[in-house]
């Protein structure tokens, strides 16, 4: 009876064994799932932060492209203006040469 009473309690004990496992299998399966959520949060997130940046980027680039085309007239209108002043002082100095030699 001894020997059947100690099977009974192995089998007893050994059926507690195998009932919290799945539980745990439950609990690891959850915590899986949320650990793959917040990897799709984390990489939605990522995602949506590098289209920003790259747009951001796009209107530098852009931006960039302005300015340099002003800086081109600018730099174009200043040598035209410096030409200019450069033609008349020459003039000038031709006129001032010219009364001076008379």
């Amino acid at each position: 009876a001894q020997g059947a009473a100690m099977e009974n309690n192995s089998t007893i004990s050994s059926s507690n064994h195998n009932d919290p496992p799945p539980k745990e299998d439950e609990d690891m399966a959850d915590a899986k799932q949320m650990a793959a959520e917040k990897d799709a949060e984390l990489i939605e997130c990522l995602a949506t932060e590098l289209e920003e940046t790259e747009k951001e980027l796009k209107r530098t680039k852009r931006q960039l492209k302005e300015e340099r085309s002003k800086n081109k007239s600018l730099n174009e209108g200043v040598e035209t203006h410096s030409k200019l002043m450069i033609g008349k002082m020459q003039q000038e100095l031709d006129a001032e040469r010219a009364k001076n030699e008379a």
